[in-house]
């Protein structure tokens, strides 16, 4: 059929794409403007009539915006420079906060950036974070993000993606569910051949930390603001000889061991290692005459293909340990 011709035409212009190291990482977003001791604008965000607008989507704080602009961004950057590749999708949580932290990693990232919003790496939507009782606009509207995301020289695709959670949700199917996207992710980046990161959510990052295959039999306890996992592996068919990882890079998250036999395993602290397309990602045109993923219907039914999890996405992968050492 012609959609079947479709797709194969697809995935043959996706093979194409020149790829040896895929570069992908979880973000946690900076730190929020309802933080005991942050401001907003100069002021307590809880005394604006934004907060009285969306009490449960508060934006960055002063200090956080700076942070996901000077800190957050770079550290990014200088992973895909250090791997020798760049990243051009930035995938994010619907909440403001979140889009903010994209939207600056994005910028440092360069004018090829895109920024999609996934409306499943949205927050734990249950009582445990949001109150008692359910949100009934739990995050703003598509056009406020699109309006800034423009007013930051960033491009985000108009098509927000994702399953909304259903209320209530706990943790543990919050944590599933992350776990559950970002292997779909790390599927579609290897099929489309696109680097991605995913900003998020704390239990997020965690989620995607305990898959990995160095921190197997460990807990992630606390990400703070900002935390991250950046990694790279061998994209299999490349040139490059072996299926590892080249890196593993972890910041700002504080694992334990599971206790075993009554052994429960000290705290330890990720230092960070110094650097030595979907209803999944969006297809980036590879020319001018290639369709964007908004105005093609079949790369939307293509992607739609693989909007599963991939329980055995890691492969053969076999990544290096990030180093780890005391608290910093």
């Amino acid at each position: 059929s012609s959609w079947r011709r479709g797709k194969r035409s697809v995935l043959a212009r996706w093979s194409k794409r020149q790829l040896e190291s895929q570069v992908f990482g979880v973000v946690r977003h900076a730190e929020r403007a309802d933080s005991v001791w942050a401001f907003w604008r100069g002021m307590r965000w809880t005394q604006t009539e934004d907060f009285h607008r969306w009490p449960v989507d508060p934006p960055l704080s002063d200090a956080g915006l700076d942070a996901a602009n000077e800190e957050i961004a770079a550290r990014v950057h200088e992973f895909a420079t250090a791997c020798g590749t760049h990243i051009l999708m930035v995938v994010t949580s619907p909440y403001f906060r979140c889009v903010q932290t994209a939207a600056e990693i994005c910028r440092g990232l360069g004018p090829k950036a895109r920024m999609l919003i996934d409306r499943s790496l949205g927050e734990v939507f249950g009582p445990a974070i949001l109150g008692e009782s359910e949100p009934v606009c739990p995050v703003r509207p598509m056009e406020q993000i699109l309006e800034y995301c423009r007013s930051r020289g960033v491009k985000c695709l108009r098509r927000a993606i994702g399953e909304w959670p259903k209320w209530p949700e706990d943790l543990r199917i919050a944590r599933r569910r992350y776990a559950n996207r970002f292997l779909t992710f790390l599927q579609r980046g290897s099929v489309t051949r696109r680097n991605f990161v995913l900003v998020t959510h704390g239990d997020c990052v965690g989620a995607a930390l305990s898959l990995m295959p160095s921190l197997a039999g460990k807990n992630v306890e606390k990400v703070e603001f900002g935390g991250m996992m950046l990694s790279s592996r061998q994209v299999q068919g490349a040139s490059s000889t072996g299926g590892a990882a080249d890196r593993a890079s972890s910041c700002g998250a504080t694992t334990s061991r599971r206790p075993s036999s009554g052994h429960s395993g000290g705290l330890t602290q990720l230092v960070p290692t110094k650097p030595s397309s979907c209803d999944g990602f969006a297809d980036m045109p590879a020319s001018e005459s290639e369709p964007e993923l908004d105005d093609s219907p079949r790369l939307w039914k293509t992607l739609a293909d693989m909007d599963r999890p991939a329980p055995t996405a890691w492969g053969a992968i076999s990544e290096s340990s990030p180093s780890s050492g005391p608290p910093v």
